[in-house]
C-alpha cells in the first residue's frame, strides 16, 4: 500500500491532478487495515475491518460527488437486487462461523456493498466513462477479495486463499486509485 500511495501521489503531481482527499484516505485505511491484519488475533482483526470500513466509506463519499439526478431509474432497484442477494448469499454462508464478530462483519458487509452499489449507480449516471467503469471495476474486486478472505477467516481455508485474496485486493485498490486520474 505504501508504493500505490506514493504512486497515486506522483501521478497527481505529474498529471497536475490534485490528490482527491478521499481517495487517499481510503488508501491509508487500507495501508492500516493490511497491517492490522498481518497479526492473527481476532481483536487486529476487528481493527483491521474498522480501517476498511473507513476506507471503503471515503471511496463512497468520493462516488457520491459524481452522482446525478437521472440515476434514479430502474437501474437502481436492478442494482439493489443484485447486491442485495450477494450480501444474502455471503452473510448465509458465514453466519455460522461468526460468532461474536457477526455485527461488525454484517456492518462491514453493509459498507462495501454500499460502495459496490454507489459505484455501479456512477456507471448508469455515465455509461460512456472509463473513470466510472473503472471505479466500479476496482469495488467488484473488492467484493471478490473480501468475500474469500471471509471464507478463508469464518469458514476454512482453501487452496491458494491467499494469493486470490492478495490478486483481487491489489487489483482493487490499483483500478479504484487510478479511476482517479481517469475522471
Amino acid at each position: 500500500m505504501p508504493v500505490l500511495i506514493c504512486y497515486f501521489l506522483a501521478v497527481s503531481i505529474e498529471q497536475s491532478v490534485p490528490a482527491n482527499g478521499w481517495i487517499l484516505a481510503g488508501l491509508i485505511c487500507g495501508f492500516f487495515g493490511d497491517f492490522f491484519l498481518v497479526f492473527k488475533r481476532q481483536s487486529f482483526f476487528a481493527l483491521g475491518l474498522f480501517a476498511f470500513l473507513i476506507g471503503h466509506l471515503s471511496y463512497s463519499i468520493y462516488l457520491l460527488s459524481f452522482l446525478s439526478s437521472r440515476v434514479w431509474t430502474l437501474w437502481l432497484w436492478v442494482s439493489l437486487l443484485v447486491f442485495g442477494a450477494i450480501f444474502i448469499f455471503l452473510y448465509r454462508l458465514l453466519k455460522s462461523g461468526l460468532g461474536n464478530m457477526k455485527i461488525p462483519v454484517i456492518l462491514y458487509m453493509t459498507i462495501i456493498e454500499a460502495m459496490s452499489f454507489i459505484a455501479s449507480l456512477r456507471v448508469v449516471s455515465d455509461p460512456q466513462s472509463v473513470a466510472a467503469w473503472t471505479f466500479f471495476a476496482g469495488s467488484i474486486c473488492f467484493l471478490v477479495s473480501d468475500s474469500f478472505l471471509a471464507v478463508k477467516v469464518f469458514k476454512r481455508d482453501f487452496l491458494a486463499s491467499e494469493w486470490l485474496i492478495m490478486g483481487s485486493y491489489i487489483l482493487a485498490q490499483f483500478l479504484i486509485c487510478q479511476s482517479h486520474f481517469l475522471f
